[in-house]
């Protein structure tokens, strides 16, 4: 299959090109600041160059991973958040989906509310945050116009080990090294799911031809102080550097959800997803970080 991934240089999108190319798949990626091996330059705030949009029409399936997803910066900034991943966004959506290519569009448990948790695919939205009204916008338009071609994936937070790039877990093992102290809240729940059962999921997905909307994530739920004191002790870190404390303790910029995890039954059911349970890949996390030191 000729696959088209829109943000191949971020965490997921990296991953994914790398595992697509193991199976044999003709992997075509774009970049925005940081080239890859054979990645086409993109912005979405700039028209389609020529080459992308050649890549376009020999695509058979495209993977959207790009746009703004930094929660604060979206918050401080909604104007351009909503040109970027609403306007941008549905543009570039339009010129893929009209020669005819499917579409995995990858969404956020920030689509919710977060007054319960648990949310299944076909519980309402109610985004809190502007980072979560502009995927819902996005979300909609999509399930509106082009249902049977797209695939909505909406993921939760992402495990990775260090070799993988930036993420959670190696900001926390950076601060742990350094000796600094890290607030972690008590009354925010979200379920946390690895880099390589993500890339699966997704593989699986696109081999499938699924369309509608799917929940990626593994059904365990954390708060950020719970999963960060599983951390510490798998580890050996010292867990006295934690220090709990409630989201409104925090000035964040924008208004959070309590509680966002979300339940995967329907991915599980179409054998779309396999999930490694979390203290099994903390386990792992410290295995890669011990090699690494050698």
């Amino acid at each position: 299959m000729k696959v088209l991934v829109l943000g191949a240089t971020g965490l997921i999108g990296r991953a994914l090109v790398r595992e697509l190319a193991k199976a044999g798949h003709q992997v075509q990626g774009t970049h925005h600041c940081h080239p890859g091996a054979g990645t086409l330059p993109f912005s979405l705030e700039e028209p389609l160059p020529e080459a992308l949009l050649a890549a376009v029409k020999r695509s058979d399936l495209a993977v959207f991973c790009c746009g703004l997803s930094n929660l604060g910066y979206c918050a401080n900034n909604p104007v351009r958040a909503w040109d970027v991943n609403v306007k941008s966004t549905i543009t570039l959506i339009e010129q893929v989906l009209r020669g005819g290519t499917r579409l995995i569009f990858l969404s956020s448990d920030q689509v919710f509310d977060g007054l319960r948790g648990q949310y299944t695919e076909t519980d309402p939205t109610g985004p809190l945050t502007v980072y979560g009204r502009c995927k819902v916008a996005v979300e909609q338009y999509l399930l509106d116009n082009f249902r049977e071609r797209v695939a909505v994936v909406r993921l939760a937070k992402v495990l990775a080990r260090e070799e993988d790039g930036p993420s959670l877990l190696t900001d926390w093992f950076h601060k742990f090294n350094a000796g600094s102290t890290i607030s972690a809240t008590v009354d925010q729940r979200f379920c946390a799911t690895t880099l390589d059962d993500i890339v699966m999921g997704i593989m699986r997905l696109m081999s499938g031809g699924a369309s509608g909307v799917y929940h990626l994530c593994n059904p365990q739920s954390f708060s950020r102080h719970e999963l960060l004191r599983m951390f510490a002790e798998t580890m050996g870190f010292d867990a006295r550097l934690i220090k709990p404390c409630q989201a409104a303790d925090l000035g964040l910029p924008d208004v959070y959800a309590y509680d966002l995890s979300m339940d995967p039954k329907k991915a599980l059911a179409g054998n779309f997803a396999n999930f490694t349970g979390v203290a099994e890949f903390l386990k792992t996390f410290r295995a890669s970080t011990l090699r690494s030191d050698r």
